[in-house]
Parts: structure tokens; C-alpha cells; sequence
């Protein structure tokens, strides 16, 4: 018999046990987001296991948001590209998809929000507007580099032949890192995640992350958090400050960030998430990256005319028209307080 269970921290080693033998899971899916998301922001998760005979069949972790200009969701799991429901058999599926709807309407939210880099979820509206960028990285660095088109090369030489250089840090870089991203968010006009969200990945998942800085001289000019797991290394978030473009610091970013993942066991590199035909998934595909869509599938308890995807999109356009014209230093301070509520 299959039961459902809400996971603590007297059993998250249980849960990270499935995560780590399921293919269908990734670092995303590992327990100790719980702790990021409820240290940093205050959300209420909720996550969701199933069990047979004292095996776990299946697994869906929940954050709960509450926003007034967004509205309020139960989300799996906002800030991050795919984290949803994973289950062995369907039985396990419709008790967590069951239980998930019961903590919604119980929670009085507008929608149920689910993340997956497959369809998963019958009877759920699906937004594909967005992708991950992923290729394979080989099997070591020659051919890696052999295989890159020549365009690509030749900016990673020009950023080396410049003086640019790339290290690997640990949490106290993080300020490095964060000051270079606010920055380059404002200019996009989004709020900046907290420097408390950072700081708590780096601490609860020190294994299986890295901060990458791109120096000039005695400068700063290129920063990214890298996360590293099974076999996969992420980048998902990346900055480099505009007035050094012309040195193609991402370029030897993402190069150098190659090599470590094949230095440290990974043969698959994630560029992260983008709209498709933005500017970043154009730079994306010039490394040969294969695009992937993430379904990220809602069901609408309220409200049930308008379209959902499309609702968010134009409120969040608006506030990021008006973010652009804000000074940096305000940015820093007000970001945080809007982001925590925005779960793309």
C-alpha cells in the first residue's frame, strides 16, 4: 500500500537518497533547498513523499507564495528551472498530485505551479516558453575544444590574450559575486535575489557548488555560481559588468567553467535557462548547445477564464520596465523584497 507523507529534517536523508538514485532527479530536487528557500525568503514548503513498504516511490517539494501584484501559488519549485514531481509508478503520482491540491485549496491560492523538463501532469495548462540550453561536454578537454565552433574559440583567445583569467571560490567571494550581478540585473530590469538566498546555497550545498570570478587585472569583471551534480554542471546564474564586454568575459566564464565541470566529473553542461530567441539563448546556441523545453504545467484553482502564463508575463514586464531607471545601490536593498515573491 502507497501513503503520503510530508517530509522533515529527521528524514531528509531518506529523501535524498531517492534524489540521488532517480534518474528523473537532480541537485534541484535535494532536501536541503527547503532550507535555502525557508531561510532566505520565510516561504512555507511543503514536501511531499511517497512510500511502500518503507521505499520511497515518489517525491514533490512545494513552496507556498503569497503576492498581491503576482498572485499566490503552490510552486515545485520557484527560482529554479525544473524541480518537480517524480514518482516510480502513477500511483504514487496521483496520491502526490492529490495531496499537493489539497494543501492549495487549503491555502486558499490561485494556482498550482509544477516544474519538469518532460510533461508530467494530465489535465494541467502548459507554458513551453521557456528552455534550458544543455550540450555534452565529451570526454576531455582536446576534443572539447576541438569541438567548439570557431567563433567561440576565438573569443575565449582574445579574452585570454586581454589578461582575463578565471578562479574558483567558496562562500567568502560571495560579495564579489554579488556585486557584479545586482548590477547586470538592474540593467535587465530584475530584481536581485537576496544575498541571503546565495549565501545559504553555497553553505547547505558546499559540495556541489563553486563561485566562479572572471578577473581583469585587479578587477572583477564576470561572476557565476556553478552547481555540480551527477554528472551535470549548472550555471544558472551568470553576470559580467557591461563595460568590459568588449573582453568577452563570458566567454572564458563559461570555457573555464568547462573545464572544471570535466576536471570534477561531469561530461554535461547546463547554460541555464532562457526564453527562446532571446539574446541569451542566441549566445547559447553558438556553442553548439541543444535547446530542451521546460513544461512548467499549472492548474488554476481561481479564476479560471484568464491565461495564467501570459497574466504574469505582462505584470512582470511592467516592473521591469520601471526597474531599469533605478539607481543600483536601491536595487540592492528593494530587489530582494519584490524577488522573493517572483518564482520565475
Amino acid at each position: 500500500m502507497v501513503n503520503v507523507h510530508v517530509c522533515d529534517t529527521s528524514r531528509c536523508d531518506y529523501w535524498n537518497r531517492f534524489v540521488n538514485d532517480n534518474r528523473h532527479c537532480w541537485l534541484y530536487h535535494r532536501f536541503e533547498w527547503k532550507e535555502v528557500i525557508e531561510h532566505a525568503y520565510g516561504h512555507e514548503c511543503h514536501y511531499l513523499f511517497t512510500q511502500r513498504d518503507n521505499a520511497v516511490t515518489g517525491i514533490l517539494p512545494l513552496t507556498l507564495i503569497r503576492s498581491r501584484l503576482f498572485g499566490s501559488s503552490l510552486t515545485s519549485l520557484p527560482f529554479l528551472d525544473f524541480a518537480g514531481l517524480v514518482a516510480v509508478d502513477e500511483q504514487s503520482t496521483q496520491l502526490l498530485l492529490s495531496k499537493a491540491l489539497q494543501i492549495a485549496e487549503e491555502s486558499n491560492v490561485d494556482y498550482i505551479e509544477l516544474r519538469h523538463i518532460e510533461k508530467n501532469t494530465n489535465g494541467y495548462q502548459t507554458d513551453t516558453s521557456k528552455v534550458t540550453l544543455t550540450m555534452e561536454l565529451g570526454e576531455n578537454e582536446e576534443r572539447l575544444w576541438k569541438s567548439l565552433p570557431s567563433e567561440r574559440r576565438n573569443r575565449i583567445r582574445k579574452a585570454a590574450k586581454a589578461g582575463l583569467t578565471v578562479d574558483f571560490r567558496e562562500l567568502p567571494a560571495l560579495p564579489v559575486f554579488y556585486k557584479i550581478w545586482t548590477e547586470n540585473m538592474r540593467d535587465l530590469g530584475s530584481p536581485a535575489h537576496s544575498l541571503a538566498f546565495f549565501q545559504k546555497i553555497l553553505e547547505v550545498l558546499e559540495p556541489y557548488s563553486k563561485i566562479a570570478l572572471v578577473r581583469f587585472g585587479k578587477t572583477y569583471v564576470g561572476a557565476a555560481i556553478c552547481l555540480y551534480y551527477k554528472g551535470l554542471m549548472a550555471v544558472p546564474w551568470v553576470s559580467s559588468l557591461r563595460e568590459f564586454f568588449n573582453l568577452y568575459p563570458n566567454n572564458i566564464l563559461y570555457w573555464e567553467a568547462m573545464r572544471y565541470a570535466l576536471a570534477h566529473g561531469c561530461h554535461n553542461f547546463d547554460f541555464g535557462r532562457s526564453s527562446v530567441d532571446s539574446g541569451t539563448y542566441k549566445f547559447k546556441i553558438r556553442w553548439g548547445a541543444t535547446p530542451t523545453p521546460l513544461y512548467w504545467e499549472f492548474k488554476l484553482l481561481k479564476d479560471s477564464e484568464r491565461s495564467l502564463p501570459t497574466t504574469y508575463k505582462r505584470r512582470l514586464n511592467f516592473a521591469t520596465s520601471l526597474w531599469k531607471r533605478l539607481p543600483v545601490g536601491l536595487t540592492r536593498w528593494l530587489g530582494p523584497k519584490l524577488r522573493k515573491n517572483i518564482t520565475a
